[in-house]
């Protein structure tokens, strides 16, 4: 049997008004029987979005979540910028999401969701993740976004349509279908500056909510792969592991709305890449943006 993404819950408050709280607790688990009917959405941790746990006077509970196999990066480890959203979606505003270990793919994990910080942890306790509320200082000011044609453009330049480069990546693999990745693929924007990368998204009818938007750890996850993409049109070469996201989600686009998505370099540090990510409405609206830190890999030793 599949496991539910809400699955015994461990409460850890100690105010009063327990026995509310519990038919809280009870509501959110008749999402559990959808759950085990459609393993592709057994990640979902569908109420956080909806829900202010501080407004309960619910500190934090404890359920278990499981990142199924089409949520991956790599293909033993699960997408970052989509388990960052995991974790910073019960935090209202801006979050900085730290990734600490490789996400286990279709394996219990342990999340406890917060106002201002959550974590994630392995069914042996060990820490996977963290996010934590953020400043907006923390966040970069995106350039103009390209016209939507300019977009349209560039996401046919993805460089990745002729060489390989994370080809079963639930954001940027083009080996991904309609539905099942989310296939944002993004390119150079002709006469940007070097490393500025877009293209259009839409996200899929599966990766909405009930209210027709694309979920909170959907709109993370397109931010992803952009970031690491701009560095390797910059310098020709490389690609890396999502270390550290800091995101605001300003509107979230409704199922089928084409937006834009953008990315540039901002500076390195050594082994760090350090990007811009941002999300506009076909007419130029800022709808999301993030700041992301980029670790490279290690040359390989020689022979």
């Amino acid at each position: 049997m599949a496991r539910s993404a809400i699955e015994r819950p461990t409460p850890l408050w100690d105010q009063p008004a327990g026995a509310a709280r519990l038919r809280v607790l009870r509501a959110l688990a008749l999402n559990s029987k959808a759950h085990r009917a459609n393993p592709a959405r057994r990640s979902r941790f569908d109420p956080l979005p909806n829900l202010r746990l501080g407004m309960l006077g619910i500190r934090a509970f404890m359920s278990e979540v499981v990142v199924a196999r089409q949520f991956c990066g790599p293909p033993n480890s699960g997408n970052g910028g989509y388990v960052s959203g995991l974790m910073a979606q019960s935090i209202p505003g801006p979050a900085t999401a730290v990734l600490r270990a490789i996400i286990p793919l279709d394996a219990p994990l342990n999340l406890t969701p917060g106002e201002t910080a959550s974590t994630l942890t392995s069914e042996a306790g060990a820490l996977i993740g963290e996010a934590n509320a953020a400043g907006a200082d923390l966040l970069p000011t995106p350039p103009a976004p390209p016209s939507f044609e300019q977009a349209e453009a560039a996401g046919k330049r993805y460089f990745a349509f002729s060489r390989p480069f994370h080809p079963i990546c639930f954001t940027c693999g083009p080996k991904r279908g309609e539905g099942d990745g989310a296939r944002v693929f993004v390119g150079p924007i002709e006469g940007a500056p070097e490393g500025h990368v877009a293209g259009v998204w839409r996200a899929a009818p599966g990766f909405c909510d009930e209210a027709g938007l694309a979920r909170p750890e959907i709109v993370w996850a397109a931010m992803d792969c952009p970031g690491s993409i701009a560095w390797v049109e910059l310098k020709g070469q490389g690609g890396g592991l999502l270390g550290t996201m800091t995101a605001e989600i300003l509107r979230r686009p409704a199922e089928g709305e084409p937006v834009i998505i953008t990315a540039w370099p901002l500076e390195q540090d050594g082994r760090k890449q350090f990007a811009g990510v941002a999300m506009f409405s076909k007419g130029g609206e800022l709808m999301a943006r993030a700041h992301q830190v980029w670790i490279t890999m290690k040359p390989r030793a020689a022979a």
